[in-house]
């Protein structure tokens, strides 16, 4: 059975050189993605663990297992760390706060 990629530890952090924020695996050593919008980046990266522990399913290849409490780290002017249900409670406010802007009541 293939390991969940939201298992998987991130760090996500602006690159001035790439301009786009860039999202690192932290135990896959190469597996990277970037986008200007910081959920892009953490997207594609899931996306591309996801087709890199299914190649190495099928190829037979051992395959780093998560860590047991996945952080998602962001780096910017000050570095802190914040975990999954976190960014999803996060996610939740701005959803309900873009909501009441389009029907007006904000």
């Amino acid at each position: 059975m293939l390991p969940s990629v939201k298992n998987y530890s991130v760090l996500l952090h602006w690159s001035d050189l790439d301009h786009e924020y860039v999202a690192k695996c932290v135990e896959v050593p190469g597996c990277t993605a970037g986008d200007k919008d910081f959920s892009e980046a953490l997207r594609k990266l899931y996306e591309n663990l996801n087709e890199t522990i299914r190649i190495s399913e099928e190829m037979k290849l051992c395959f780093p297992k998560p860590k047991e409490n996945a952080k998602i780290t962001i780096s910017n002017a000050s570095t802190n760390i914040i975990d999954l249900e976190e960014i999803k409670r996060e996610r939740s406010r701005e959803k309900l706060i873009n909501q009441l802007r389009r029907s007006g009541l904000l």
